[in-house]
């Protein structure tokens, strides 16, 4: 009989991205989670790779660090840099 247990979807989208992407991801993490505050950061895509896949990428890295990131593009080039506080609206309430 096969064993069931139960994960945080986190840590299930982490096992199951490919070691691929996860290889590919975890530059784009560093950068991102590596950018001080007032610095900004540009990622030219290289051979093979679109301005589109750059972005994508780099707002999946957000995500997945937690992070709070302005992406914009440009013709040749994809700029980035932490805005805001991360979380936007109205403050949750207390738990009891």
């Amino acid at each position: 009989m096969p064993e069931f247990t139960t994960v945080s979807i986190e840590e299930a989208r982490r096992v199951t991205g490919g070691a691929r992407r996860q290889q590919q991801l975890a530059a784009y993490i560093e950068s991102v989670t590596g950018l001080a505050p007032g610095t900004a950061g540009k990622v030219t895509p290289s051979e093979g790779e679109t301005l589109s896949l750059v972005r994508r990428r780099l707002g999946d890295a957000a995500r997945a660090s937690g992070r709070d990131v302005e992406i914009r593009r440009t013709d040749d080039a994809v700029y980035f840099w932490a805005s805001g506080t991360g979380r936007r609206g109205r403050p949750r309430k207390p738990r009891a």
